[in-house]
């Protein structure tokens, strides 16, 4: 049992073996400089199964400037966390889509619920959530997804070399996923 499951009395403090820092990678265009860390950014997940490996089940990771990050790797948590963190729950936010809103009063009203905490955050999520979970609104969506999901695995199949493997997968996940976002939206 991890740190995060089971009962009060059996919830154990992170531990500093569990803690490690980490350092921003290098950015897109930043040739001069060293990569900081192991992993490329497009490897996360690799990065991810060897902070497992290493530290366990649950992973502190302290980000320079901003709140440690919690990595969980068991369902078990993920279900305990979200089960305990009760009706206002704290999340880390946007921190450029918050200052890019806070910049614009004259057309957002709020910071929007990405970065929204506290009663507020609920206020939003409390008048969105009974819409927005609806089976017929879910439903309306679904034709265009499904489409899109339809071309998007078309396009891989096209693309596969003789190994069947895709050279630039994330170029079309990209895709894919800016076209659900849009909802199938006609972009220029």
């Amino acid at each position: 049992m991890s740190a995060v499951s089971g009962v009060d009395d059996s919830v154990q403090p992170i531990t500093q073996s569990q803690c490690i820092w980490s350092v921003s990678p290098r950015l897109p265009g930043d040739r001069g400089r060293r990569r900081a860390g192991k992993y490329h950014p497009d490897r996360r997940h690799l990065a991810a199964a060897d902070m497992h490996r290493k530290y366990g089940p649950v992973v502190a990771e302290r980000l320079p400037g901003r709140y440690s990050l919690v990595h969980l790797f068991s369902a078990d948590d993920f279900r305990t966390l979200y089960q305990e963190e009760g009706k206002m729950p704290f999340r880390m936010g946007a921190t450029a889509f918050k200052k890019y809103r806070e910049s614009r009063p004259q057309y957002y009203a709020n910071i929007g619920i990405l970065n929204l905490q506290g009663q507020e955050w609920y206020n939003v999520r409390s008048k969105t959530q009974p819409y927005t979970l609806r089976p017929r609104t879910i439903m309306s969506y679904v034709p265009g997804m499904d489409l899109i999901a339809e071309d998007a695995l078309q396009l891989i199949h096209k693309t596969r070399d003789d190994k069947k493997e895709v050279d630039d997968c994330y170029t079309i996940l990209y895709r894919w996923a800016l076209e659900t976002s849009t909802n199938g939206m006609d972009l220029p």
